[in-house]
């Protein structure tokens, strides 16, 4: 049985997006183009890492064409058997890196604030359509909490940084 949906899967979302965006805030100038992940630098991970962001506003609000996806396992379990190909997803790193311009700090803090604005503002079952289906905010919101979790640990552990 799924929990139901409350305001812990909120609070754990701003938590990890302010930990992210402090996080992001330290690295040194010098360390942008370190490697990171992969084929990732610094500067690729952390823009894969702010998808998390913005897939909320590219996706909230919207249904896609795909089923109806329950939860956030159910999700994971969705992209993992979707055959995503690793070097798109690379790639896709790589462009977002690309994007935070040359003040990515100011970039992550100012998407950030516009999603976390957007959540707040936004209903449990507001629908999210992703490539591989349909969910719930409610639901969503998990699978970037961990996204964010998971990749600022990869930063810390990169960068020698404690992890907020």
């Amino acid at each position: 049985m799924r929990p139901a949906a409350n305001d812990s899967y909120r609070a754990s979302f701003i938590s990890s997006a302010n930990s992210f965006v402090k996080l992001v805030s330290q690295i040194p100038a010098d360390k942008w183009q370190v490697p990171a992940l992969g084929v990732w630098k610094v500067k690729d991970l952390v823009g894969h890492a702010s998808r998390a962001l913005l897939t909320i506003d590219n996706y909230l609000g919207k249904q896609s064409g795909g089923p109806k996806i329950d939860d956030a396992v159910a999700y994971f379990i969705a992209v993992r058997n979707s055959g995503a190909d690793p070097d798109e997803i690379a790639r896709r790193g790589i462009e977002a890196g690309k994007a935070l311009g040359s003040d990515p700090a100011s970039y992550v803090k100012e998407l950030a604030d516009q999603t976390l604005a957007l959540v707040s503002s936004s209903k449990d079952d507001t629908s999210v359509g992703t490539p591989w289906g349909t969910m719930t905010l409610a639901d969503y919101i998990p699978t970037r909490t961990f996204e964010l979790t998971v990749h600022s640990l990869d930063l810390a552990a990169t960068l020698s940084l404690p992890c907020p």
